[in-house]
């Protein structure tokens, strides 16, 4: 598995542990204990997303008309 999607498969996970000793390996453990608490944010953040209707208001047209 890419590294990106490791990356993102963890966060959306929630997968704290993992993530923080993948990114520990590659940047300072300060550093790495910042990152998870973004990528977590960032996750949390897609998943709301996810959950919104993709339009809340469309208009009807009249190509749209039967």
């Amino acid at each position: 598995m890419g590294k990106m999607k490791e990356l993102y498969t963890l966060a959306m996970e929630s997968n704290e542990e993992k993530l923080y000793d993948l990114l520990s390996t590659k940047m300072s453990k300060g550093a790495a204990r910042i990152g998870v608490n973004e990528f977590i944010k960032a996750a949390d953040e897609l998943k709301q997303d996810k959950k919104k209707p993709l339009f809340t208001h469309i208009e009807e047209s009249d190509s749209t008309k039967l």
